[in-house]
């Protein structure tokens, strides 16, 4: 446990607490806010004697607590509390409710960014290793190790990963001039190209993006490690490729989390802030497209509010589904995330005759949709779009989760 502010004698930070004792407890296993103006005469909460009598000696047992939540898996309890005789309300609820999206969200990010830590950790240890060791290392890791010409860049060795992570034969790494070069990201490009043939005699790290070949953008961290000869010069270069590009997200999801925060506390209309919630998910994400849905009250059915696109992109959207239609309509029956490689051919989607042919024509076939929860119910729907084909990982559809928090309140 973590707490802040009055925090109670017999209640000790850093303290664990049984599975579904207390108010989180409760929140945790109902998945629902919990409310109470009295946490020891609640008959719902669960609680051990000890910490009981604790309690009842407080005067603070009114308590609010939220689930934490990632993809309905609680991975702990947010918990406000307040002087006895406090009375929470569905308004309180919301708002703890949007924190706690978010700090599930940057607890997830902060498992991530710590595997990613721990296989830096690992790389740089294999570059200084032996050579057995090092060949150990090349099988097992989820990085991209190679061995370049300090000269001319050429490649002389790339490992497995390259294709695992990238996508392109590793025959092409070899073959073809420059291939490296010629895959990193236009905007890092230029300041390579002056670096050659390498200078530098110190083991240096280095940050820039590269270009898959599905069109995805991949976030390195190499770890550089240059090889002297005899003479003392700069023969070769050994490196290792650490993928860092769900870091690099999750701060940027950060920032623009934060960023709509405060444009939902000053815009006059959903409109501005329904197109800055579709332009920052398909930039986030990647994606050639993103749009944002609203759910009639009465029929369920979705009206299209807001899209986005990459320049140089257009898909045929449908301005109106009825309920149930689309990948959007699934999500939104189903209450949850739903992807899909291509939703013509999904057999879980269904679409009416019109809808099927503007999708079939030129609409979005590799989908992530989401719906906009308010209360349980529906409000609307969250869906990034491609072409056929892309897949879309758990760590996405957990920061669509959390943009479709924020979207929810845009439409209320």
């Amino acid at each position: 446990m973590a707490a802040a502010g009055h925090v109670d004698s017999g209640v000790v930070r850093g303290a664990h607490f049984p599975a579904g004792e207390g108010a989180a407890g409760l929140a945790i296993r109902t998945r629902e806010p919990v409310m109470t103006p009295d946490l020891p005469g609640d008959a719902r909460v669960i609680l051990a004697p000890a910490l009981r009598e604790v309690f009842a000696r407080s005067a603070w047992q009114a308590t609010l607590a939220v689930p934490l939540l990632v993809q309905d898996r609680a991975i702990g309890a947010l918990v406000v509390k307040d002087r006895t005789g406090r009375r929470f309300d569905d308004e309180d609820a919301r708002l703890l409710q949007a924190f706690a999206g978010q700090a599930a969200l940057a607890l997830e990010n902060a498992r991530v960014f710590q595997e990613t830590e721990r296989g830096r950790a690992r790389a740089q240890a294999a570059a200084v290793d032996s050579a057995e060791r090092f060949a150990s290392l090349v099988r097992g890791l989820t990085a991209i190790v190679w061995e370049g010409d300090a000269a001319t860049w050429q490649t002389l060795f790339i490992s497995e990963a390259a294709e695992d992570i990238l996508g392109y034969p590793l025959i092409r790494w070899y073959t073809e001039p420059d291939f490296w070069l010629a895959h990193v990201h236009p905007d890092d490009r230029e300041r390579f190209r002056g670096m050659r043939p390498t200078t530098r005699t110190d083991d240096h790290e280095l940050e820039y993006r590269m270009i898959a070949a599905d069109g995805r953008v991949v976030w390195f961290s190499d770890l550089v490690h240059a090889v002297r000869s005899a003479d003392g010069r700069v023969r070769r270069l050994h490196g290792v490729m650490v993928d860092i590009t769900e870091t690099k997200r999750a701060k940027e999801a950060a920032r623009v989390l934060g960023d709509l925060g405060r444009a939902l506390g000053h815009a006059p209309d959903a409109g501005p802030v329904s197109r800055q919630v579709a332009e920052s998910v398909r930039r986030l994400f990647g994606a050639s497209a993103a749009a944002l849905y609203r759910a009639d009250r009465e029929t369920g059915a979705m009206a299209l509010i807001a899209v986005a696109y990459e320049a140089g992109v257009s898909f045929e959207w449908n301005a109106e589904l009825p309920a149930g239609a689309g990948a959007i309509g699934l999500a939104a029956r189903e209450r949850r995330a739903v992807v899909s490689r291509d939703v013509v051919t999904d057999p879980r989607i269904v679409f009416p005759p019109e809808a099927r042919a503007r999708a079939e024509r030129g609409g979005v076939r590799s989908a992530l949709a989401v719906p906009l929860l308010v209360k349980g119910q529906v409000v609307g729907a969250l869906i990034v779009g491609e072409g056929a084909g892309r897949t879309f990982t758990d760590r996405e559809v957990i920061l669509a989760e959390a943009f479709a928090s924020q979207a929810a309140f845009a439409l209320t």
